[in-house]
């Protein structure tokens, strides 16, 4: 995402997931709801982190207030993203992914065999 690469210690594993925009539309209603978004912005990527000594999952939505339209590069698209961070329990991560998505694809496979 926007030429970041997931990385843990040892990176032993490596995968990716996949939502539908539906659900992106539904999880950015959420953040509306608890101010986390204002009316005018949108997500448009997010990195999510856990943490064991604090037994949080931290995200990091990658947002923009510019519609399509403005935006002619990906350079000027960059220019024009900020970062929103919230910290969540476990429980509240999956209450919010199951309460906000019908299907989340994830895919792991271990280091080489991609």
């Amino acid at each position: 995402m926007f030429g970041e690469v997931a990385l843990t210690q040892f990176n032993d594993w490596k995968g990716s997931l996949a939502i539908d925009k539906k659900e992106l539309k539904s999880i950015s209603s959420w953040a509306k709801e608890k101010s986390i978004l204002y009316k005018n912005e949108r997500i448009l990527g997010a990195h999510i982190y856990f943490s064991e000594p604090s037994n949080k999952f931290t995200i990091t939505f990658k947002v923009s207030s510019v519609t399509d339209y403005k935006i002619k590069t990906p350079q000027a698209l960059k220019s024009l993203i900020y970062n929103k961070e919230i910290t969540l329990t476990p429980h509240q991560l999956i209450d919010l992914l199951v309460k906000h998505s019908k299907q989340i694809n994830v895919i792991l496979s271990a280091k080489g065999l991609d």
